[in-house]
């Protein structure tokens, strides 16, 4: 996978863990077009601290253009805000 740290527009669903759940997402394609991708599967959740940044790492995949795609997404705590991280 190669860094991409794109940000992206989220829906999540937070439980009472304070851990949030990627549910789909939007990315902006360089055609200025929108692409959502439905999060299919996380298969792993890693809390990361990254020069005083905390944040969660979720690997995920995702069926996309009728193939199996895996990626990263991040949430960077204190910013609220979302990345599509690796891909």
């Amino acid at each position: 996978m190669r860094i991409v740290s794109k940000p992206i527009e989220m829906i999540a669903w937070f439980p009472t863990k304070n851990q949030p759940r990627p549910l789909r997402f939007r990315i902006q394609e360089p055609d200025e077009s929108y692409k959502i991708v439905q999060v299919h599967r996380i298969q792993e959740v890693r809390k990361e601290r990254l020069a005083g940044i905390d944040s969660f790492v979720f690997r995920c995949e995702s069926e996309v253009n009728g193939q199996l795609q895996l990626y990263e997404l991040k949430y960077l705590i204190r910013e609220c805000r979302w990345l599509l991280y690796k891909m």
